[in-house]
């Protein structure tokens, strides 16, 4: 991957290390920047940016502190963006600002789709009795070069197929599921919720992931909810060890 040229810092910026962070992790945020590609060295950021090597280390460290890049030593070492993994409202962000779900670099291969009897932990996210029939969508995220990330299936309400036929076929929808029944149904997309814990892969979070079993993996609950309040889709997910899960807010 070519290497990112220095970040241009306007005069009025204060403090200037900030807003060179701020960049750096909007470039990211958008997929502008990918998993592996390389940022320049201190030495660069300094001189390119006019700022000063204490600086310009400060913005790197302040990066790795929060999980947008690594750095390594050796000939093919430095600093570069780290995988991420992404959130139900980085999800939703995506969905409002762009009308697609993931971000550059990254896709998705829907492994399955179809009605199937809720399991209890679904029915109850979803306000169903178990046993009562909902759509199930699974899938693996891959990066640009194919590498696995995350396994993921996500839940809906059976009542959908009829408005949402395409929650049934086992191909990708552009817009995400949520956007997707947001844009069939009317519903307006609104909040989130997640729950994470780590465990051990299972055999077959291990074999989707390409990762030997009882390797550690984050494990994910996640909630994506409409302005009223009802649950639009619940989903699970299994991600691959190294990939950073943010939450963020600012004002």
């Amino acid at each position: 991957m070519p290497e990112e040229g220095p970040i241009q810092v306007p005069d009025n910026a204060s403090p200037p290390y900030l807003r060179i962070v701020t960049t750096y992790r909007e470039k990211i945020d958008a997929g502008e920047l990918k998993p592996g590609d390389h940022l320049p060295s201190v030495r660069e950021l300094a001189a390119g940016s006019e700022i000063s090597h204490a600086t310009a280390a400060k913005v790197i460290s302040v990066l790795k502190a929060e999980g947008y890049v690594t750095t390594s030593t050796g000939a093919t070492g430095g600093t570069v963006v780290a995988a991420r993994a992404q959130t139900p409202a980085d999800y939703v962000r995506t969905i409002q600002s762009t009308g697609k779900i993931y971000k550059q670099g990254q896709y998705a291969r829907i492994t399955s789709a179809a009605l199937v009897p809720a399991p209890d932990v679904p029915a109850a996210a979803l306000g169903v009795e178990p046993g009562d029939m909902i759509i199930q969508r699974a899938r693996v995220t891959h990066n640009s070069d194919d590498v696995p990330l995350s396994a993921s299936v996500s839940y809906l309400l059976g009542d959908l197929a009829e408005s949402c036929p395409n929650l049934l076929v086992a191909e990708r929808i552009l817009n995400g599921t949520p956007g997707y029944v947001a844009e069939r149904t009317g519903r307006t997309l609104g909040g989130t919720k997640e729950q994470v814990s780590a465990a051990a892969a299972t055999a077959a979070q291990a074999a989707e992931l390409s990762v030997p079993a009882g390797s550690p993996v984050l494990i994910g609950r996640n909630w994506i909810y409409d302005t009223e309040g009802g649950v639009i889709e619940y989903g699970e997910s299994c991600s691959v060890p190294g990939r950073w899960l943010t939450y963020e807010t600012r004002s």
